[in-house]
């Protein structure tokens, strides 16, 4: 492992549910960056005692130094945004990073993303990922080109999958605990100041499925798009956004839900 001065101010927060079996895959992924980071905090969300024995034996055996890596565990299932929200509370880097655990990260992530930061003192940024990368991430280029999020572009759509995502850990406001969809989205929104959101142009991680229309939580399109909904009425009633983009957030979204119905419907044809 790398001397002490090479272990880069960023915890890294990683739930899980029922996935120790591809936890082991999103570690290596950590433990391969090129710049390692200070800090990596798993909670297990499953409130199985099985599940927790399992996770512990895979940290036994895992390659990064013991006083870095920290374990908890809910008692029973509180959802993701607890889980992440207990993670950030337990963090005591600068910066925190969001991974799940059935992804992974590119080796060249937190250096990239982590650089990228410290210079432009960007209070949150994202980059690109690839869902179906099967854990084949392609080699980036050595000009990485960068963008600012415009609140405009951010109450369209969401720009940022969550395990892209590293922000600065002083004041962030946290996932909502009340939405099972949509708590990424809001909590984006909730955080944004302009000129501080960058969206890094590269494939920096990736996951083993369709963002839609696969088996899993993202099979229910229908659930994602009311959470969506509701992540916006929230806030609108924190005072995070105006009626009008309130309103012009439902309009998009109802938009988006029939697109993705008309998506799932030709890849089902597709597959006749």
């Amino acid at each position: 492992m790398p001397p002490q001065s090479k272990y880069v101010d960023v915890s890294v927060i990683i739930p899980t549910y029922f996935s120790s079996a591809s936890l082991k895959r999103a570690l290596h992924s950590v433990a391969t960056q090129a710049l390692s980071v200070a800090e990596i905090i798993i909670i297990d969300d499953s409130g199985d005692l099985s599940e927790v024995i399992k996770i512990q034996d895979i940290l036994k055996s895992f390659t990064y130094p013991r006083e870095r890596v920290k374990f908890y565990f809910n008692n029973k299932n509180m959802g993701p945004s607890y889980t992440r929200n207990r993670g950030i509370e337990e963090s005591t880097s600068k910066y925190i990073a969001f991974l799940d655990s059935d992804d992974i990260w590119h080796p060249a992530k937190i250096e990239i993303q982590y650089s990228i930061m410290e210079k432009s003192g960007s209070k949150l940024s994202g980059h690109q990922f690839d869902h179906t990368s099967n854990g084949n991430l392609d080699d980036v280029s050595n000009i990485i080109k960068t963008r600012i999020i415009k609140r405009q572009e951010l109450l369209l759509h969401n720009p940022f999958s969550t395990p892209t995502v590293m922000a600065i850990r002083e004041d962030f406001i946290k996932f909502p605990e009340n939405i099972k969809f949509g708590e990424d989205y809001y909590c984006w929104i909730a955080n944004y100041s302009p000129g501080d959101f960058t969206f890094i142009k590269c494939t920096l991680a990736g996951g083993f499925k369709a963002s839609y229309g696969a088996a899993g939580l993202s099979q229910n399109i229908l659930a994602m798009s009311q959470g969506v909904k509701t992540a916006f009425c929230l806030l609108l009633r924190e005072g995070h956004i105006s009626r009008f983009e309130y309103f012009t957030a439902l309009a998009i979204e109802s938009m988006k839900y029939l697109n993705r119905k008309t998506v799932i419907r030709a890849r089902k044809l597709r597959e006749k």
